[in-house]
């Protein structure tokens, strides 16, 4: 019997052995409901080798991850790489038919959540071998003022099978001017190729991998756009963007490379992608929407942009050029993967085998084989594995007018199973807030309310992105304001349409969606019967003299720029707690730099001065969001226990 990717996990044993199949709990029984849902992935990320002949598994083993590869003909390992324990070996890439490359992320000190180190790692599959790709690039780094830098891989240089190029980075301000290096695979030995113009920069190369494109942030509201006509030339600066100016944000080039694709944004409405040329900058449109961004793009085995889907509403991907073979594939699996969002990675070995990834509202992420002679779809993992997704809700777009008359959008999910009509409703805005939008995809916290019985509403307010330059700016200086309002707005829509009614909302939070939460019911207490704030920010007059963000000085500045010159005091919900009335659940992170702890603290006591019921819980160990299996269950449990207190559910 020929066996398949699917049976090869199989193999492994306890390393891999797939989860059974788990079936839907009651919704009495949030216990088993909380271990079905929230799950650490046995399979986070595949990668197939270009030659077809092996899969790159990223796999959980006990306190590390480690990378296992699997040979296709038989199913048995060829090799793996992993360390010791608290070590992550992440994000596999191929660079050629016998080298895959990750990155080592180590957990240090007290934290949960391993962080990353900057090192790249091959594993050679025929001799098993595994060794740092950049530690020369380290040892040259080493003693100097940039502590905070690392590698990550630029391109993985499809027609070159013996080098490959690093993008050298900074995770902090303290980067150096960021640099583009050419590894030898073999040997580490490493050339410079590149050094930006710019500080904050990130690079493109072309369909030859050639460094072409240099653009970054020098300072902020400032993006500067840098071309070269190759390896040798020097650069030019073609596009700088200050203030309220539009910037171009490069992708990637056409395959002759004589055409840059650019996110080009614009005064009013979302942003284009538009094709410009080299010789005599003509523009011509290659996509563009009445309504949303540029999302994700859908890119040829060689890296150039060939598709894109919105950055909201419809998934399916438009393609530049119908006739390419990638838009024959999509074509072929819009029945098999109906609803869902696809990439699809290049063709591999002999049969032009393709890795397929796919996820939606129900499905955080799966992974399949395609066999295009057959048309044979084969599902090799999924990050919720077990779960039949057909168990799970759906998650609707809807549109409504603020009270100013500017368009919103977001999502709204019904409790599963639930009748028409009102129920139990959850307002839950995003982090950020500028620059960050819910998109409709699968999320842990949603499913869970669902299936508890109740429903979820989402919207993406002024200043989410997403919808072009124009409307995240009209978020600006509107902390605690029209921001808030169109919170309100999308309240007063839900239960216009008969989704929900007055008195049974909770509100529900993380980070800013915290503050704004909690500003919800100071504003409106008969609205809600309680709220919950995880990792929130409550008190901004002392918010960042304690946070990261106000000690680099950048960071400071977008701050300002976000919230605005206004009285922080007047719109710091722990100034508004003689306005809340209702039940208050409140969660953070001990090592949190983002919104530290102390901001929860402060605003517990502050609640219980005032008379207000609250819970508060301070994870150890745990940053500016949960990591660790056990915390992020017992954070669901507590959440579900308190709304079922608070706000009884659908049914």
């Amino acid at each position: 019997m020929r066996r398949t990717a699917l049976s090869a996990a199989l193999l492994l044993g306890a390393l891999v052995a797939a989860m059974p199949a788990a079936r839907a709990a009651p919704a009495t029984d949030l216990r088993a409901l909380v271990d079905r849902l929230v799950v650490q992935p046995r399979v986070g990320d595949v990668a197939l080798a270009p030659d077809g002949a092996h899969l790159a598994l990223q796999m959980a083993q006990d306190d590390k991850t480690i990378i296992v590869v699997l040979r296709r003909s038989d199913g048995g390992i060829a090799a793996h790489m992993g360390f010791g324990a608290d070590t992550h070996v992440v994000d596999p890439v191929w660079v050629s038919p016998h080298v895959v490359l990750a990155r080592l992320m180590k957990r240090v000190d007290k934290h949960e959540a391993p962080l990353g180190t900057g090192i790249v790692y091959r594993l050679d599959v025929r001799d098993g071998e595994a060794a740092a790709l950049n530690s020369q690039m380290s040892g040259v780094l080493r003693g100097t003022e940039a502590r905070g830098t690392g590698a990550e891989l630029l391109d993985g240089l499809a027609d070159d099978d013996e080098h490959v190029l690093l993008h050298l980075q900074g995770f902090e301000d303290l980067a150096p001017i960021p640099e583009v290096h050419r590894s030898e695979l073999a040997t580490g030995r490493i050339t410079l190729v590149a050094r930006s113009p710019v500080a904050n920069a990130g690079f493109v190369t072309d369909a030859k991998g050639q460094v072409r494109i240099a653009q970054g942030s020098p300072a902020n509201d400032v993006f500067e756009t840098w071309y070269r006509e190759s390896d040798e030339a020097e650069w030019q600066r073609l596009h700088r963007a200050e203030g309220e100016g539009l910037a171009w944000y490069a992708l990637g080039f056409s395959e002759d490379g004589q055409r840059i694709l650019f996110q080009r944004q614009q005064a009013q409405g979302p942003s284009r992608l538009e094709w410009r040329t080299i010789d005599g900058g003509e523009w011509s449109t290659a996509w563009s929407h009445p309504v949303f961004d540029p999302g994700a793009i859908q890119w040829s085995g060689n890296g150039t942009p060939i598709g894109v889907r919105p950055a909201g509403g419809d998934r399916a991907t438009t393609f530049f050029d119908d006739a390419d073979p990638v838009a024959g594939v999509h074509r072929d699996l819009a029945k098999l993967l109906a609803g869902k969002a696809v990439h699809v990675g290049p063709a591999a070995g002999p049969e032009g085998l393709r890795l397929v990834t796919s996820y939606s509202d129900r499905d955080p992420g799966s992974f399949h084989l395609w066999n295009p002679a057959t048309k044979r779809l084969e599902r090799i993992a999924a990050l919720l594995d077990g779960v039949e997704a057909s168990t799970l809700a759906t998650s609707t777009p809807f549109s409504f007018k603020a009270r100013d008359g500017l368009e919103l959008h977001g999502f709204l999910t019904r409790p599963t199973g639930a009748a028409a009509g009102p129920v139990p409703m959850v307002l839950m805005p995003h982090g950020g807030p500028i620059g960050v939008h819910d998109d409709g995809t699968f999320d842990e916290t949603v499913q869970l309310l669902a299936q508890a019985g109740y429903g979820v509403l989402q919207v993406n307010f002024r200043g989410s992105s997403s919808r072009g330059s124009a409307f995240l700016d009209a978020g600006r200086g509107q902390w605690g304001a029209a921001m808030q309002r169109d919170l309100e707005d999308a309240v007063a829509w839900a239960n216009a349409e008969g989704h929900a009614a007055p008195g049974r909302w909770c509100a529900v939070g993380a980070s800013y969606g915290a503050y704004a939460s909690m500003l919800a019911l100071a504003n409106d207490p008969a609205m809600f019967a309680c709220g919950v704030g995880e990792v929130g920010l409550y008190d901004l007059t002392t918010w960042e003299e304690s946070a990261d963000v106000g000690r680099v000085r950048r960071a400071r500045e977008a701050v300002g720029n976000s919230i605005g010159d206004v009285d922080r005091a007047a719109i710091s919900p722990i100034q508004r707690v003689a306005q809340i009335e209702d039940p208050v659940l409140l969660h953070a992170g001990a090592l949190d730099q983002r919104t530290p702890p102390a901001q929860t603290t402060a605003f517990a006591e502050a609640l219980r001065k005032a008379g207000v019921p609250v819970d508060a819980k301070v994870y150890e160990g745990e940053g500016h969001g949960l990591y660790a299996l056990k915390n992020r269950r017992d954070r669901a449990l507590r959440l579900l226990n308190f709304l079922r207190q608070h706000l009884p559910p659908a049914g």
